[in-house]
């Protein structure tokens, strides 16, 4: 895009509407306390610089005033020529220490800005739908339409003047969106962000005030921090060591001249940021109605809590990146999806003790934005339903993202190392994002299959490791494969109907269970609802025990074909002449023997799963029916009860699965299955935390069962294929 251009990005059709908008945006009314505030700020702000200005003429005349009225003594007033020597130095010394002062507090009118980070501007090309919905936003604001929009690899977002001071007086704005938030954010949360940055220039004298105060308060920044190589130069003549005294003299009480005379601007300063970050805050307020309007209440606050765990997200990503580079020299070429890869796998508790921190900060004097507690107060007292309803991924806004992500990554390294980078340094990024987005269903079909359609994660199969150093013959275990094959077949119809009667059970228990709950929490059940025609519990748990118990012991035998089966295919693996004759035989030992080793360890776990699965039931029931009848009288003692089970049994599983490291690729870098395990959706009420937790658990440990034993069961059917079966 054409920088020196000035007319917008792109402008929609006037009556484009994007598809997932419901209602018209009603902009916020701006209080007139805020305007008044506002011009009085900047009135302000702008009287500092001249009161700086004033300061350096002043001090400009005491100089020329010293060196044109002062003289020095004659040295026939001088008793010798050591007191002429000294008179000397006390007349040339406040001359030039004010000279240096005077040069030191001119130069940073005429200091040349900092050179600014090359920006990555999109063509229409890359994002037509993203472009579009930017126009919409704008017009229903009453902003300007960007005249280019940038992207980065920061988590954040701005709008601002393209040329600064020159384009103040028009409306040639930037947009600049950084992709971790695409990559992180649906639509409707992106599109509440975006709402927020053209919030400030929603108004036209509002806007350019608050460009101002900025302007103004970032100079006066560099005026008392930022230094230059005349600083430098000034630190380093004073340190030279094959100088005269009277030179070190002169150059020390310079510097100490120059950080004296730095005082005024620093009280400048402070004032200036006392009066802006005010400003600021209620600036931020402002911007942040927008917002509210645009992707309701509800999308404004988990927008606040997302970027915050792209932020904790980010700290990892950056751990990870040092890490890999330290290692193999290399880097990940998609740099917004790595840092929500990572973000994505936060546990939801590290979440909850990052809020509670967060969240208990209180908005300082000098803060230019409001606490994260306030903008959440303020937005959920709003209670605005907003008019964004679409929870697809922001990236579905772009043609491409992925390869827009390396194009802006590789701008990123480009700057951050310089022209020394290469891009052989880069690493694909996939192999660390795709864990995340794994699909099961596979692994359910290679255990259906070999189970012949009898499978279940309520009875799983376990292999243990065999260290064993002799092993049967290929014949034997090749005919006991063929005999539990046979066997399994013929038994099959009724197997059938006893895991059907299986899981009929299991579902009969867990439902009476959730009624034993209630009951001793207070609440008054409905017979009907848990089919308890005559009303007895007790009696309908005892009979539902009692039948899972039977279905249990009639699918025993068919299990144990089926881990018989899979072991001794396993097994012949190990014999050195049948592997031999089977391709990738190494490469399947090792993996066999991998999965073997986690599966091995589940059995522990096992048995804490299913109890954590009916803590869970009868959790979810606890709560549900407090939402629908209110409380009862034994309700909190109940909750209590079941959620200190629940945690106690997680803290079990922990225990075990933190000493078993993560068999397959993952996110995080050396994971243990106690890390895969957690939870990673962050909910405020601590109850509603516990119950997914313990959900969480449940789910990924059997299905990571599935997993393991689906890597077996396409090592043994290649096996039994090899062998002629």
């Amino acid at each position: 895009m054409d920088d020196e251009s000035n007319t917008p990005a792109y402008e929609p059709p006037n009556d484009y509407t994007p598809p997932f908008v419901a209602g018209e945006f009603v902009r916020p009314k701006t209080p007139g306390l805020y305007r008044f505030s506002l011009v009085v700020v900047s009135l302000a702000m702008i009287l500092l610089p001249l009161l700086y200005l004033a300061a350096v003429g002043f001090f400009g005349y005491a100089v020329y005033y010293y060196a044109t009225h002062v003289k020095l003594p004659g040295s026939s007033h001088l008793g010798y020529r050591g007191s002429w020597l000294l008179m000397e130095i006390a007349y040339i010394f406040p001359l030039f220490v004010g000279s240096i002062l005077f040069l030191f507090l001119i130069k940073p009118m005429f200091a040349p800005r900092p050179k600014e980070s090359e920006h990555f501007s999109l063509d229409y090309a890359d994002a037509p739908q993203l472009f579009s919905f930017i126009g919409w936003i704008c017009r229903s604001l009453n902003a300007p339409i960007p005249s280019r929009i940038d992207v980065d690899c920061e988590i954040n977002a701005s709008a601002g003047f393209r040329n600064g001071f020159r384009s103040m007086f028009g409306n040639d704005l930037v947009l600049t969106i950084g992709l971790p938030l695409v990559a992180g954010m649906n639509i409707n949360q992106l599109g509440g962000v975006i709402a927020h940055e053209y919030g400030h220039f929603a108004q036209g004298s509002a806007m350019r005030a608050s460009f101002i105060i900025r302007q103004i308060n970032f100079w006066l920044f560099r005026v008392v921090y930022q230094r230059d190589s005349w600083d430098d130069w000034l630190v380093q003549a004073s340190e030279e060591t094959d100088q005269p005294l009277r030179g070190a003299l002169f150059f020390y009480l310079a510097r100490g001249g120059v950080w004296l005379s730095r005082r005024v601007p620093w009280v400048l300063f402070w004032v200036g940021h006392l009066l802006s970050s005010y400003m600021g805050r209620q600036m931020e307020f402002d911007a942040d109605r927008y917002q509210v309007k645009m992707s309701g209440s509800a999308g404004t606050v988990s927008a606040r809590l997302r970027l915050h765990q792209m932020l904790l997200g980010q700290e990892s990503a950056r751990q990870q990146l040092r890490a890999k580079w330290k290692k193999d020299k290399k880097l990940f070429d998609q740099i917004p999806n790595f840092i929500i890869s990572r973000a994505n796998e936060i546990p939801a508790e590290t979440q909850r003790r990052h809020y509670a921190r967060s969240f208990k900060m209180r908005t300082g004097l000098f803060d230019w934005h409001p606490s994260d507690a306030a903008r959440i107060a303020e937005a959920r007292a709003a209670n605005e339903p907003g008019i964004l309803h679409s929870t697809e991924p922001a990236r579905t806004l772009f043609t491409n993202f992925p390869e827009l992500s390396r194009r802006a990554t590789v701008l990123f390294y480009q700057d951050l190392i310089g022209p020394e980078f290469s891009p052989d340094w880069l690493v694909a990024t996939e192999p660390t994002v795709a864990p995340a987005d794994y699909d099961y269903t596979a692994d359910r079909e290679n255990l259906s299959r070999f189970c012949l359609g009898v499978a279940t994660n309520l009875r799983p199969i376990f292999i243990s490791e065999n260290n064993a150093l002799v092993f049967r013959s290929q014949e034997t275990l090749v005919a006991e494969i063929r005999s539990c094959r046979e066997s399994m077949q013929q038994s099959l119809p009724g197997v059938r109907e006893s895991l059907a009667a299986f899981i009929q059970a299991d579902a009969r228990w867990l439902q009476l269970s959730q009624a034993a709950c209630l009951s001793h929490a207070g609440f008054a059940i409905d017979p009907a609802e848990f089919n308890l025609p005559d009303g007895d519990l007790d009696g309908a748990k005892t009979e539902a025990a009692r039948a899972l118990q039977s279905a249990a012991a009639a699918l025993q035998s068919f299990d144990d074909l089926a881990k018989v089966r899979l072991s001794h295919a396993l097994q012949m693996l190990r014999l050195p002449q049948f592997a031999a004759s089977l391709p990738e035989s190494v490469q399947l030992k090792d993996h066999a023997k991998e999965m073997v080793f986690v599966l091995s360890r589940m059995p522990e776990v096992h048995k804490s799963l299913l109890e954590l699965r009916t803590d869970c039931f009868a959790l979810d029931a606890l709560l549900r029916y407090r939402r629908q009848h209110g409380s009862a009288d034994n309700l909190v003692q109940t909750i209590e009860a079941v959620i200190g089970s629940l945690q106690s049994r997680i803290k079990e599983i922990q225990q075990v699965t933190g000493q078993i490291r993560y068999p397959f690729t993952h996110t995080v870098h050396d994971a243990f299955v106690s890390d895969f395990a957690r939870n990673k959706e962050y909910v405020a009420d601590p109850q509603e935390a516990v119950l997914r937790e313990a959900s969480s658990h449940i789910e990924k440990l059997f299905a990571l069962h599935e997993r393991l034993l689906s890597n077996l069961v396409q090592i043994a059917e290649k096996v039994e294929s090899h062998a002629g079966l």
